[in-house]
């Protein structure tokens, strides 16, 4: 039913005031400077042609996705590779392929894959808005979860940036985060000036999340009750993954020619998941992709070749992947299809391609483990006990905050103040440690009624192929992140499309005809949208008391920038200022003293030192001679929340162009000795009856 004018506009407005904020942090791939041109251009046309044609964005998604992971990650066949190769010494010993690839890990640039996702979401929601009768409903059993997760992790970036950002007023606050989304969230972390301590690590977490919530939700409306579209997204995920690890390959052919020096052969085959980080990581993708790749060999007779070659190249990648712990889950999932196989009696080929690739994999597992046995290589034992030991520590970092967690992206904090491990490798764990039971029950109930429809589709008769091989993929995936950390795109598509075939399935259980129409639009359960709609008010009711909470137990002591590294004089340790100064001072504390030095200002001119508290000035100094002097600031109470001080030196001066003899070229400021709190009551003049401290906070 058409809605009437006025309603219909104001649904239009609110979809595109919706949509400013992804579109916000899209066009800041523009202010990129490490961003070439050519992807800034791709991913523009992605928005635009999946406004124009969705399903066709997704497509590109699908493909490009798994390439664009490898190809911007700096061990992989662009730029990573060909430094890496350059870099590879020839006169000395060989050098590992960890040694010589360690330095270009470290100078990872920024992620093509995330920014595909946001411009398909982009052009999608434009099309949505504009064109609302295109779109097929979701059922509720699958929005729902998806509504109210994207609401607990929304709440909880938010809790995160404003204690981490409590120092400022909340306008400061809010013109800081919007300023690192649309001009600095495509630069490395802490390269822009909006956030030089390092804070707006869990925005690009938050971003991560909902873009995988929102492709799921995507992708089953554009597959839901279209059996065409739906291998065709299928294809192209399987050639977007066999593609990337077919680059895996190349990369280690070009390190053993780049390499011909004796044992670079040995050192490539034994270090092999060392070589692209992409494909290290890509084990559990794998195992979801390697079934689908199967399941086409068999339907599609024209292009059989091409479909077995592919799954081929992903089960050889795995065995290069060497990760047991997707290895396992693979073959097991795939021993229980061949099971379910034979009792329901249908494609003897579908059968015998099975039985191959469970061989297939199940030798590599065993192969791979015997070969470190043999090479007295004993870091099967130890990955497991260190995995026992990061469920073990998380117990108790799940325990200190078991309802909301410790903030979207925080793990790895909250792990370091406890001195636990920084990464647990399980996703679930992960979750649990930073949004709670909260967010790890919502996150199960989304992936818990995808699974539903998919099992549910099953039960149809004649068997699907393609849905049992998505079925196997999925629940080995979901079992391999009981060792890893994260979903990715590959996981939310082909979940997507497996939800969206299983509702079909059991929604026209005979149904054999391609691009068959859809089943009835799924309608809301009243008690369940009550129950969406409450528990998003509560999330977002729960803020200011979260933050409240959080604001009285953050440990900011570490937080600085900067400052140059400690040096040692005759007198006492020093360090250089270099840039704006800011670090943090706990509530507790009632006064500090910081020595500073203004070296060589005698050639330089006087130095002008500009002290804030909290952005406000507080001190300024001028120093016009060579000589320790104290700046002391008083400081007043302020509850539970921590003081930020700022300091400026002007003007800047480089030692070689100052100094006779000298050969440092860094731009500095003045010295700094060590920072003294007082912690007691402060007497007339500065003193600290209680004795000054020095160190952490």
């Amino acid at each position: 039913m058409d809605m009437p004018p006025p309603i219909a506009l104001a649904c239009r407005t609110g979809g595109l005031l919706l949509l400013l904020p992804a579109v916000g942090i899209f066009q800041s791939v523009f202010w990129a400077d490490e961003v070439l041109l050519a992807p800034k251009l791709a991913v523009t046309g992605l928005a635009l042609l999946s406004a124009w044609r969705p399903r066709d964005g997704l497509l590109a998604v699908a493909a490009l996705g798994p390439l664009g992971s490898v190809a911007a990650d700096p061990t992989g066949i662009g730029r990573g590779v060909a430094e890496a190769l350059a870099a590879a010494p020839r006169a000395t010993a060989p050098a590992t392929m960890s040694e010589t690839l360690l330095p270009v890990v470290q100078d990872q640039t920024h992620r093509f894959p995330e920014t595909l996702i946001l411009a398909f979401l982009i052009g999608y929601g434009l099309r949505l808005v504009w064109r609302p009768g295109d779109h097929r409903s979701v059922p509720a059993s699958l929005l729902a979860p998806g509504l109210l997760l994207a609401s607990a992790v929304l709440a909880s970036c938010i809790v995160n940036n404003r204690v981490w950002h409590a120092w400022d007023l909340a306008f400061q606050s809010g013109n800081r985060v919007v300023d690192f989304l649309v001009r600095g969230y495509h630069n490395p972390i802490g390269t822009h000036p909006s956030a030089p301590v390092d804070t707006f690590d869990s925005i690009e977490a938050t971003v991560g999340t909902l873009a995988m919530i929102g492709v799921l939700l995507a992708t089953f409306s554009l597959c839901r009750g279209d059996k065409d579209y739906t291998r065709r997204l299928v294809r192209m995920i399987v050639a977007g993954a066999a593609g990337a690890a077919l680059l895996g390959f190349v990369a280690m052919a070009m390190y053993i020619v780049s390499h011909p020096e004796a044992g670079a052969l040995r050192t490539a085959l034994t270090q092999r998941w060392t070589l692209v980080g992409s494909i290290n990581t890509m084990g559990p993708q794998i195992v979801l992709v390697a079934p689908l790749a199967l399941a086409c060999g068999c339907a599609m007779r024209s292009t059989r070749a091409v479909w077995w070659g592919a799954a081929a190249v992903l089960l050889a990648a795995l065995w290069s992947n060497a990760t047991r712990s997707a290895i396992l889950p693979g073959v097991a999932a795939g021993a229980a299809a061949l099971i379910w196989l034979v009792r329901d009696q249908p494609s003897r080929r579908l059968r015998a391609a099975l039985m191959a690739a469970i061989l297939l994999a199940g030798t590599g597992l065993v192969a791979g483990t015997a070969i470190r046995f043999l090479g007295n290589d004993h870091t099967y034992f130890w990955t497991l006990r260190t995995r026992l030991e990061f469920a073990q520590q998380a117990v108790p970092l799940i325990a200190d905050k078991p309802v909301f967690g410790h903030g979207i992206d925080q793990y790895g904090r909250a792990a370091r103040r406890q001195e636990a491990k920084t990464v647990p490798h399980n996703l679930y764990l992960r979750t649990a440690g930073e949004l709670g039971i909260t967010g790890v029950g919502l996150l199960l109930w989304l992936i818990g009624s995808a699974v539903w429809l998919m099992f549910k589709g099953l039960r149809a008769r004649p068997p699907d192929a393609l849905l049992l091989a998505a079925c196997v993929g999925v629940t080995a995936f979901l079992v391999a992140n009981l060792g890893r950390g994260s979903l990715g795109a590959g996981f939310t598509l082909v979940a997507g499309l497996a939800a969206a075939l299983g509702f079909d399935r059991s929604a026209h259980p005979a149904e054999t005809v391609h691009g068959a129409a859809p089943a009835a639009n799924p309608s809301w359960p009243r008690g369940l949208r009550a129950c969406t709609v409450a528990g998003i008010v509560l999330l977002a009711a729960s803020i200011p008391w979260r933050v409240d909470r959080e604001a009285r137990t953050i440990d900011l002591s570490h937080l600085e920038s900067g400052f140059d590294r400690w040096e040692a004089a005759s007198d006492a340790r020093f360090r250089w200022t270099r840039g704006p100064v800011e670090f943090f001072v706990h509530p507790s504390v009632t006064a500090v003293e910081l020595p500073v030095r203004a070296l060589g200002v005698e050639r330089t001119g006087p130095r002008n030192v500009e002290v804030r508290i909290n952005g406000d000035i507080e001190q300024r100094l001028l120093m016009t001679r060579d000589g320790w002097q104290n700046i002391h600031l008083v400081l007043s109470p302020s509850g539970h929340v921590w003081r930020k001080i700022d300091i400026d030196v002007s003007p800047t001066w480089i030692p070689r162009d100052v100094l006779p003899g000298s050969a440092d070229p860094r731009e500095l400021g003045v010295m700094t000795g060590e920072l003294r709190r007082c912690h007691g009551p402060v007497a007339t003049g500065g003193a600290c009856p209680d004795g000054w401290t020095s160190g952490a906070s």
